[in-house]
């Protein structure tokens, strides 16, 4: 093999790793841009839980979005509500609520108003010395139960 061969042989290696590099350098950027990832897709009802420290009760209510549903003398708005990763078995929820608690007065002051996190639920700020709020999911279906019939189911 003489000099010229070994040039060209060695000049087309280094052309096929430096368009490697370039390749793997440039779906690393991809796979962590928003473009390659399934975006969240918004939910109409969100599915909690309160616990009664006091009786140590739990109950499970699936709320709709943009309504107002009340517990004693809680009143819990979910704002919002987003499923990512939906067609996986790790699919997170996250949702945004706003929790008010009634006054003497009748009026309501704000205890929380932020993001709950199915896969983080320390991460909210939530701190009530009777209640436990957590997210259990976001749903989107076409038949969400109104709140008035969550009403009367308590």
């Amino acid at each position: 093999m003489n000099s010229v061969a070994k040039e060209y042989k060695m000049s087309n290696f280094f052309q096929i790793f430096i368009v490697g590099i370039f390749v793997m350098n440039y779906s690393t950027v991809y796979a962590n841009s928003n473009i390659s990832k399934i975006d969240a897709i918004e939910g109409n009802s969100v599915s909690i839980s309160i616990l009664d420290k006091i009786t140590a009760k739990v109950i499970k209510l699936d709320i709709p979005t943009n309504s107002v549903f009340y517990y004693k003398e809680i009143e819990i708005k979910p704002k919002k509500c987003f499923i990512k990763n939906h067609l996986s078995n790790n699919s997170n929820s996250f949702s945004n609520l706003e929790i008010n608690k009634k006054t003497e007065n009748n009026n309501y002051i704000s205890l929380f108003d932020g993001w709950f996190f199915k896969s983080r639920p320390s991460l909210n700020d939530f701190d009530h010395p009777i209640y436990d709020i957590w997210l259990n999911s976001c749903k989107r279906s076409l038949d969400v139960i109104s709140v008035g019939n969550l009403k009367k189911l308590l």
